[in-house]
């Protein structure tokens, strides 16, 4: 990067810019800090997903995989019905 550093300070200026690290880094922390109710909503909204998955998972599992099974070992017959 064709930046400078100005004598005695730690303010590093890049094309007219003053990029001091206290001031980035304050910055930075208030951002990553920050509740933000969408954000929460994001993360909420995520492990409802992730619970519905294992609950769908739990059921096809526990209910609808035995009742294919038994479906399977008991094919109906084809024969003409009694007249």
């Amino acid at each position: 990067m064709g930046g400078k550093r100005l004598a005695g300070d730690s303010t590093l200026v890049v094309t007219g810019i003053h990029y001091s690290p206290n001031k980035l880094l304050n910055s930075l922390m208030t951002v990553v800090g920050q509740s933000d109710p969408l954000k929460n909503l994001a993360i909420v909204m995520i492990g409802l997903a992730i619970l519905g998955t294992f609950i769908a998972l739990a059921w096809y599992f526990a209910v609808d995989l035995p009742t294919l099974q038994a479906a399977a070992l008991h094919a109906p017959m084809n024969r003409p019905s009694p007249k």
